[in-house]
């Protein structure tokens, strides 16, 4: 059977992403409905340039806010629930809404090099618990208050942020370097688990997102 070049030009002017660009700008609806990406966010951790001093500001891990803002591998348990109370009648039973609860988060950052995420993440755990002092919540490292407000940034697929989860009352109970092995073909890698009170989700209209987005993005 003959190719037909023309069939063939005809199918692509009809299926082009470009629609209707000169009357409406119609390609934008292809991008319009996209899903947020599950690799596409950062955390950021305030109060922590504070704790390290100038020599590792050095690295830029931190800016102007005293917020250490890091690239994370993963992170799971950014959730909260409802627990049910259950009410027992003669012959029925009903269910109402209890306390609320949240999940413990645990985030893995890769360990890089330059640096050194895990001194970073290190100084933050010891907010909670400092071995070096023996003491739970030390005023010297954790300042007035250990709790801290954590973000984790959701960015589109222009890397530009567009979602905010706010951890309040976050404090971090579990530091832990990932597993050393020759016979891994991955990069190191340091966990912290977050406890945290409760989780608001916010987006750019949001003030409380206007904030701080002048600090990832300069000129904002």
């Amino acid at each position: 059977m003959a190719f037909n070049v023309k069939a063939v030009d005809e199918f692509w002017k009809q299926s082009t992403r470009a629609l209707d660009i000169d009357i409406t700008d119609g390609h934008k609806i292809t991008h319009m409905y996209d899903s947020y990406r599950a690799y596409g966010w950062i955390v950021r951790i305030p109060g922590i340039a504070s704790i390290l001093g100038d020599a590792d500001n050095f690295y830029n891990f931190t800016d102007q806010n005293d917020t250490l803002t890091l690239a994370a591998r993963r992170i799971t348990g950014l959730s909260y629930n409802v627990e049910v109370i259950d009410v027992n009648k003669v012959n029925d039973r009903f269910y109402y809404p209890g306390r609320p609860a949240t999940q413990t988060a645990t985030i893995s950052f890769d360990n890089m090099i330059k640096g050194d995420t895990a001194k970073l993440l290190y100084a933050w755990m010891r907010t909670t618990y400092d071995p070096i002092f023996g003491t739970h919540s030390n005023p010297v490292i954790a300042g007035s208050q250990f709790k801290r407000t954590l973000e984790v940034v959701q960015l589109d697929a222009q890397r530009n942020p567009k979602l905010v989860a706010k951890l309040y009352g976050a404090f971090p109970i579990k530091w832990a370097i990932g597993e050393l092995s020759y016979g891994t073909n991955d990069f190191a890698t340091i966990d912290v688990e977050v406890k945290y009170d409760f989780i608001v989700q916010y987006k750019t209209t949001d003030s409380a997102f206007e904030n701080f987005l002048g600090s990832i993005i300069p000129g904002v």
